[in-house]
């Protein structure tokens, strides 16, 4: 009986071992060819919560990126849409939300495929930009950025 739970207990830590290794190897960040000091962004704050835009703004300056100011949108929305302004494409804002996506989790076990933002292009020839991307929070901005604190 003894030898059978030895057993047991050295087979459960290699289950274990060989499940740590594999979630390691198979849980890797998505490689995407693009610099974000490249990018300039303007932060748009559609989630109604209040200063979430410049919180937000400060998150994706350590990232690297080149946040060129905020605004706060008219109406709420309710998804966080990343939308290129200069390419009808929208690549760059795919690249950019595959960037900022997140791999949802339980506890650090990784759950399911990655999140992404919305994405669309909204090119206006008539008009010239300072930034490339406008990154407009919605509702679940805290999917995307749970650990942005804002300070009131």
């Amino acid at each position: 009986m003894k030898r059978l739970v030895a057993w047991l207990a050295l087979g459960l830590v290699l289950v274990g071992a060989a499940g740590s290794v594999a979630l390691r190897f198979f849980d890797k960040e998505p490689e995407v060819g693009l610099d974000p000091r490249s990018v300039q962004v303007i932060v748009v704050n559609g989630s109604g919560e209040e200063r979430l835009g410049r919180a937000v703004q400060d998150e994706l300056e350590l990232r690297g990126f080149s946040v060129y100011s905020t605004a706060t949108a008219d109406t709420p929305y309710s998804r966080t849409t990343v939308i290129d302004l200069l390419d009808r494409n929208a690549e760059r804002a795919r690249q950019v939300a595959m960037l900022l996506s997140v791999k949802p989790r339980l506890w650090r076990i990784p759950l399911g495929p990655r999140r992404a933002m919305r994405v669309r292009a909204a090119v206006d020839s008539s008009r010239c930009f300072d930034y490339q991307l406008k990154l407009v929070l919605g509702k679940d901005c805290r999917r995307f950025f749970p650990r942005v604190v804002v300070f009131k």
